[in-house]
């Protein structure tokens, strides 16, 4: 080293779930330096949970003295070798303990899309936003509880706090949106009677759209936030008995975002805050199918780093996927994104209808029945080319007559 000149000396900043930052100094770990910065972020970030040995310092700096992953890297291998023989929507649900056939596809789209991040527009929210009400029992819940720790997802029972969802501005302790991938808020039907309701859409919205959680100081001694990060959130509800009836959902021209405008709306919300929730939402589903559930669950699961890699999987291919643009140019800003960015996750899943982006369209449209006649009736698989053609009442037996076991995973695959 050259007399008088400083060696710089690369840092590693971490973020502890309870929002302090500490500090990992590479050549300092007990391995001697052996491991390159980059090769210890990379293994980091390939890690779901990891232990840090950690020390405080006399400047009040948290110093990682050590760490160790405690869980395997991604297998992309084994997920590659798996997608040579059947399509990624199938090995998201199966990965789940769901058999993959039509019925549990059309149950489930809405949650699988929710789980990518697809960022085509840099001033935009990456991640995908989702609303889906459907009869109790459909596993909603469940779906997103099993993935918590692989997806790193967060899941509230009501409205959060600001404190708790963007930071405290006491303590400066970051909130969940800097901490989990994904928010799903359960009972969302539920929340709404609530009287934060309100607070918590207006906190929310300039999130949902550019990724940017605003939280201003509380007191002259406090402090504030202002940051970049896409998170994506998943608002889960029910909807039953009287509420189907009252809103005609199994009619022909059913229309979720309609419906959802109608609930939130008659819970005394403002249509302008409702009208700048919803266009911020990607895919808005009722879904009335009476499907016994328990019937399709199988009770085993896909490995956690095989999830984690077709995530990431799917994703690669579907930000370089080519789709027909000109089909969205009659749709407002935001919906040409919702649908551009839908269609070419349609795609990278493997669901094969006809006309992907007219499915997109439906979908984000939140046209109920137009995109689940496409699913039953258009859907092509190598061993099945027959359509079938209906009105909406029929739509729904269509699906159940064309139902498959699943896709008879071997047990190597799963945990």
């Amino acid at each position: 080293m050259h007399p008088g000149k400083k060696r710089v000396v690369p840092v590693i900043e971490i973020w502890l779930q309870n929002g302090l930052p500490c500090y990992l100094i590479p050549f300092s770990l007990p391995f001697n330096g052996k491991k390159e910065p980059e090769e210890i972020v990379d293994e980091l970030m390939q890690s779901s949970l990891v232990g840090l040995q950690l020390v405080l310092n006399q400047k009040g700096s948290i110093i990682v003295k050590d760490y160790v992953t405690l869980s395997t890297k991604i297998n992309y291998e084994k997920a590659n070798e798996l997608l040579k023989k059947y399509k990624p929507w199938q090995l998201f649900l199966e990965g789940v303990g769901i058999q993959a056939n039509l019925q549990t596809l059309r149950l489930y789209l809405p949650r699988i899309l929710s789980l990518f991040k697809l960022g085509l527009d840099p001033k935009a929210n990456s991640a995908f936003h989702v609303i889906q009400l459907t009869q109790p029992g459909k596993g909603k819940t469940t779906f997103y509880s099993i993935l918590k720790n692989i997806y790193n997802i967060e899941i509230f029972t009501s409205f959060p706090s600001k404190a708790r969802l963007i930071m405290d501005a006491r303590s400066g302790a970051l909130g969940v949106v800097y901490l989990r991938d994904i928010v799903v808020i359960d009972a969302f039907d539920k929340n709404l009677d609530k009287t934060d309701a309100e607070d918590f859409f207006s906190m929310i919205e300039t999130g949902l759209a550019n990724g940017i959680w605003t939280r201003e100081k509380a007191t002259a001694g406090s402090i504030s936030s202002d940051n970049r990060r896409d998170v994506g959130f998943s608002f889960l509800g029910n909807i039953e008995g009287q509420m189907l009836d009252k809103h005609d959902i199994s009619s022909d021209n059913a229309n979720a975002r309609e419906i959802l405008f109608k609930i939130m709306t008659g819970k005394g919300l403002g249509e302008g805050l409702v009208k700048a929730f919803l266009d911020r939402i990607a895919i808005v589903d009722v879904c009335d199918t009476d499907l016994v559930l328990k019937r399709y669950l199988t009770g085993k699961y896909l490995k956690a780093n095989v999830m984690k890699a077709l995530k990431y999987i799917v994703e690669s291919k579907a930000i370089n996927q080519e789709v027909d643009r000109k089909e969205f140019d009659n749709l407002d800003t935001r919906m040409y994104y919702h649908a551009l960015r839908v269609a070419k996750l349609l795609y990278a899943l493997g669901i094969n209808v006809e006309k992907i982006e007219d499915f997109a369209i439906s979908l984000v449209e939140g046209d109920i029945r137009h995109w689940e006649k496409i699913l039953y009736e258009e859907y092509r698989e190598e061993e099945q080319v027959q359509k079938t053609k209906g009105k909406a009442e029929e739509v729904k037996e269509v699906g159940k007559e064309e139902e498959d076991k699943g896709v008879n995973l071997e047990e190597r695959w799963f945990s």
